[in-house]
């Protein structure tokens, strides 16, 4: 998304990203991980992942399915090389709630809901191609 982000936003779309995080933790993500042309938010009640339906793994599944992918390759690059990303997707993984599953939501001008997809996995993500599919459709 932010490769595509300046595509995104000639189509008058803004992007918002809303993580289950408190802030301090999206701030340590986001000087490892670099610049974003669009905000980050924490929400470590998780009220807008509970308001939308976002689904939550259990820990023993999500760990026996990131196992499952490593193994047979479909997974990789789980755990960044450069150290300081590392550390804070290792950080992530022992003290943040990774098993709640993201979410989607396309909204038009007026606030309503045009499309929201909800991760059941973390493979489920939609692609910026199926949102560009999306948001290409005639408005009705």
């Amino acid at each position: 998304m932010r490769e595509r982000y300046d595509e995104l936003s000639q189509y008058g779309y803004q992007v918002v990203v809303i993580a289950p995080h408190k802030g301090t933790f999206v701030q340590e993500f986001l000087n490892q991980f670099g610049d974003y042309p669009f905000p980050f938010y924490g929400d470590l009640e998780k009220q807008a992942y509970r308001e939308v339906g976002a689904k939550s793994m259990s820990k023993s599944k999500l760990l026996m399915k990131s196992l499952k992918g490593l193994v047979n390759g479909k997974i990789s690059n789980v755990i960044p090389n450069n150290k300081g990303q590392k550390d804070v997707v290792m950080k992530s993984m022992k003290s943040e709630d990774v098993s709640i599953q993201g979410a989607t939501l396309v909204f038009n001008e007026q606030g309503e809901t045009i499309h929201m997809h909800l991760d059941s996995s973390p493979e489920d993500h939609i692609s910026v191609n199926q949102l560009f599919e999306i948001i290409e459709q005639p408005k009705s």
